[in-house]
């Protein structure tokens, strides 16, 4: 199974509805594009909504690398690893008062192991 741009989210019912703006910085060494995703609010960027890695693989680009994912306060909400596509090791997603709110580790794209779920107390 390949997981692709989105599916992280989408297996941890991550993406928040709302207009989004996506930036491309330039290469990284490693020939990785860096792409900012921003909120949007009356047509303006907000504030910082997602930071992921691409790297061009035949004929498309895949996610590869860190994955960061914010809250519109600018608190972390995810942080994960894509390895030329798939979701790979842990994927860690917090609370909006920034306490561990779920935990899973990733092997290819496939859960591997319990998915762990915390309080926010």
């Amino acid at each position: 199974m390949r997981v692709k741009q989105g599916v992280l989210a989408v297996v941890l019912g991550l993406w928040a509805v709302g207009a989004m703006a996506q930036q491309y910085v330039p290469k990284t060494p490693q020939g990785l594009e860096r792409v900012e995703s921003y909120y949007v609010v009356n047509g303006q960027n907000t504030s910082l909504k997602a930071v992921s890695f691409k790297k061009p693989v035949a004929d498309s680009m895949v996610l590869h690398g860190e994955y960061v994912q914010y809250y519109p306060n600018e608190q972390l909400k995810l942080r994960g690893f894509f390895d030329y596509g798939f979701v790979q090791d842990t994927v860690k997603e917090y609370h909006p008062n920034g306490k561990l709110l779920r935990l899973q580790v990733f092997e290819k794209g496939v859960p591997n192991g319990l998915l762990r779920v915390y309080s926010d107390k």
